[in-house]
């Protein structure tokens, strides 16, 4: 019998949705899917754990919330990983939005 075989795919978004003068003015999609994504979790599991010991309460890493010490840790330990482990199929997509004084301008 073959072993079952398991794609997992992690998909983040950037900007927002909103058409609003105060909206972001691009959103961006971007995803990677790997059949075998746990080479990076004890290095980013261990630093996590280093954190809290150290008095930093998180529960995940978040790119436009974190630190800027923290985002430098977890790209150093991404990017110390054998080019292997990098393996995988990424995609990105982005959306220049149109600004909101111009919607109004469409809508009337």
């Amino acid at each position: 019998m073959a072993s079952a075989r398991f794609l997992y795919v992690f998909l983040d978004e950037a900007g927002n949705l909103s058409f609003a003068p105060n909206g972001t003015r691009h959103f961006l999609l971007t995803s990677i899917a790997k059949e075998r994504p746990f080479d990076i979790y004890k290095p980013l599991a261990d630093l996590k754990y280093d954190l809290m010991e150290a008095g930093l309460e998180i529960e995940y890493f978040h790119a436009s919330e974190d630190a800027q010490q923290v985002r430098d840790r977890v790209f150093q330990i991404s990017s110390s990983l054998p080019l292997a482990a990098h393996s995988g199929k990424f995609a990105g997509r982005s959306a220049e939005k149109p600004r909101g004084d111009i919607l109004e301008t469409l809508g009337n």
